[in-house]
C-alpha cells in the first residue's frame, strides 16, 4: 500500500508547473482554435479517435486496432508537449480500462489496481517517449487482463464467428471448437451477448457489410461473399439491424459511416444488461444524424435484437 500512496503523490506532484502550462496551451488550442499549436490539436484528435475505437475493440485486438491510430502521433518537440501527451495518454489508459470492464457481466478483479501501478511508466521523471511508455503500459495491462479475464466458451465462439462471418456455423461445430457442450454453449452465449448464435452471426455480417459498402464492390458480390443466399436476404438483414438500404449506406458521409461501424461493432462485444430490456427501437438510421459528434464517454442505448 505504501508504494501505491507514493505513486499517487507522485502523480499529483510531478512537475506541476509544466503540467499547468501544458493544460493552458491545450485549452487555448481547443477553445480558440489556436493555429500556433497544431501539434496539440493533432495529438488530441488521434487520442480521441483511439478512444472512440475502444467501444468496438476486443481485448485480443487492442494492438492491431489502436496502434495504427496512435502511431500517427508526431513526436513531442519539447518538454511541455511531452507532458501534455503524457496527460492525454493517462486519460486514454483510464478510458481503456473502463471500456473493457463495462462489457463484463462479472468484473471483480485487480485490473484497475494493476493498471494504476504501471502508470508510473508514463508519469515518471525519467519516463521515455510517451508513445514508447504507453506501449510498455499496454503490454503490462494485457498480461493482467488475460490473467484476470480468460475468455469464456461464449467469447471464444464469438471470436470465431467474427473471424469468418461468411461461414454457416453450426452450434455443434462451435461447441466442438470451444470444447463445450452445445446446450451449455447456447445458454452461456445467450447470457453473455443477449442473442442466439445465429442472430449474432447476422449482426457480424452486417458489420462487415457496412465496411464493404464503403468500397466500389457490387452489392451482389458483397452479399455473396458474406454468405447470403440472395440479395433479398442481404437487404432484409440490413433493414432489420440499421433500417437502411445499400444505396443509402453508400450515401452516408465518412463520419456517419464511422459512427455506424463503431455502433454495430460495439454491439458485437457488449454484454447483456438489464438496461437493454424493453428497448424496441430497431433502427439506427434515425440516430445517424448525431454521428458527426458522438459522445466519447457515454454509449447510446443498445437497440433490441431483431427476432
Amino acid at each position: 500500500m505504501k508504494s501505491e500512496r507514493d505513486l499517487h503523490k507522485k502523480c499529483r506532484s510531478v512537475d506541476r508547473t509544466r503540467s499547468a502550462h501544458a493544460f493552458h496551451r491545450y485549452d487555448s488550442a481547443v477553445a480558440e482554435g489556436d493555429k500556433r499549436e497544431p501539434w496539440v490539436i493533432s495529438a488530441q484528435h488521434c487520442v480521441d479517435r483511439a478512444t472512440r475505437e475502444l467501444r468496438a475493440t476486443d481485448a485480443s485486438q487492442l494492438r492491431s486496432r489502436l496502434l495504427p491510430i496512435l502511431n500517427r502521433l508526431d513526436p513531442p518537440r519539447d518538454r511541455s508537449e511531452t507532458t501534455a501527451l503524457c496527460l492525454m495518454l493517462v486519460r486514454f489508459c483510464q478510458q481503456l480500462v473502463i471500456a473493457l470492464h463495462e462489457r463484463q457481466l462479472h468484473a471483480t478483479c485487480d485490473c484497475h489496481r494493476a493498471a494504476w501501478r504501471s502508470l508510473g511508466q508514463l508519469i515518471g521523471d525519467d519516463a521515455p517517449d510517451p508513445r514508447e511508455a504507453f506501449l510498455g503500459w499496454l503490454g503490462s495491462f494485457e498480461v493482467q487482463w488475460h490473467k484476470s479475464h480468460p475468455p469464456t466458451a461464449a467469447e471464444r465462439v464469438a471470436r470465431l464467428i467474427r473471424t469468418d462471418p461468411a461461414r454457416r456455423w453450426r452450434v455443434a461445430d462451435l461447441a466442438r471448437a470451444a470444447k463445450a457442450e452445445p446446450d451449455r454453449l447456447r445458454r452461456e452465449f445467450l447470457d453473455r451477448y443477449g442473442m442466439r448464435v445465429f442472430t449474432y452471426q447476422q449482426l457480424v455480417r452486417v458489420v462487415h457489410a457496412v465496411r464493404l459498402l464503403r468500397t466500389t464492390i457490387k452489392v451482389e458480390a458483397i452479399a455473396w461473399d458474406l454468405g447470403y443466399r440472395s440479395k433479398k436476404d442481404f437487404y432484409r438483414a440490413l433493414n432489420q439491424w440499421i433500417g437502411l438500404t445499400p444505396t443509402e449506406i453508400r450515401g452516408l458521409s465518412e463520419s456517419e459511416c464511422d459512427w455506424l461501424g463503431l455502433e454495430l461493432g460495439a454491439r458485437c462485444l457488449s454484454a447483456r444488461t438489464s438496461r437493454d430490456a424493453g428497448y424496441r427501437d430497431r433502427r439506427l438510421a434515425r440516430r445517424i444524424k448525431y454521428a458527426s459528434a458522438p459522445p466519447t464517454n457515454t454509449a447510446p442505448p443498445i437497440n433490441a435484437i431483431p427476432e
